[in-house]
């Protein structure tokens, strides 16, 4: 009887404390001008991603793979930003171009997201020619987000703006993945999990503190080759398929010559 109070008892205080963690979260509403999608336009057609804001109102983060297709190392690329605004979009030509980008220079977009050496540096800085006036710049968490950390993203995919919920999942779920990708932070959406492809990398994921936890960089299916050729059938079939650099990450590659 004692036992059962206790485990009563113990139940009753978690729930709250659950409900107030929920309730001290942000809304990631707040943050939307953090992030822009990001267009060029091609003869076949246009290319886009998504990016945040870092620092200042001319300087974007973004996945390694976007930036080395949209824009061009030190050389200046038009490029078309979009932004959610209350009544629609606010949409800006600027002329970027790559200031940082990590070692994918050599590297597929396959073997980006096959490596784990090229993976965790698909990572990029984006130099604006002018500031944007309407940017909220970001900050990052300088910590490892930890296991089931609640997240929000915020992302662009097909250039609409989408919030998505989620959180981080713990290691021994996807054995084979963290074998593959034991820099990457496992990002489990909550919602619908096809809502970040098709433009969403580059997605700034954030913490209850309204800081970057980790850059959305890929996505995985239900099943994928491993980097030893292995076809892998994924434990968590059905849920979230996103993974991301550690904010630790942009410091590292801010920080080299």
């Amino acid at each position: 009887m004692k036992l059962n109070n206790c485990i009563v008892s113990l139940f009753l205080v978690l729930v709250p404390a659950l409900a107030n963690a929920e309730e001290r979260c942000i809304n990631p509403a707040d943050y939307a001008r953090s992030t822009v999608a990001i267009t060029r336009y091609f003869k076949e057609g246009p290319a886009s991603g998504t990016a945040w804001f870092y620092k200042d109102k001319k300087t974007l983060i973004t996945a390694g793979h976007v930036a080395r297709l949209l824009a061009k190392r030190e050389k200046w690329t038009t490029l078309e930003l979009q932004q959610r605004e209350t009544h629609g979009f606010l949409v800006t030509k600027m002329r970027a171009r790559i200031v940082k980008i990590g070692n994918i220079a050599e590297a597929t977009y396959f073997e980006i997201a096959a490596l784990e050496k090229y993976a965790k540096e698909d990572l990029a800085f984006i130099e604006l020619e002018h500031p944007y006036p309407e940017a909220l710049p970001l900050d990052i968490s300088r910590e490892r987000a930890p296991d089931y950390s609640p997240l929000w993203v915020i992302a662009y995919p097909s250039r609409k703006l989408v919030y998505e919920k989620g959180q981080t999942l713990s290691p021994g779920v996807e054995t084979e993945y963290e074998k593959d990708f034991p820099s990457m932070i496992h990002i489990e959406i909550a919602g619908n999990r096809q809502s970040l492809i098709d433009g969403s990398s580059g997605s700034p994921t954030l913490n209850c503190a309204g800081k970057v936890s980790a850059t959305i960089s890929l996505f995985l299916n239900d099943e994928y080759v491993s980097s030893g050729g292995k076809l892998v059938r994924r434990a968590t079939k059905g849920t979230a398929t996103n993974y991301g650099l550690p904010s630790s990450f942009v410091e590292e590659l801010e920080a080299r010559k």
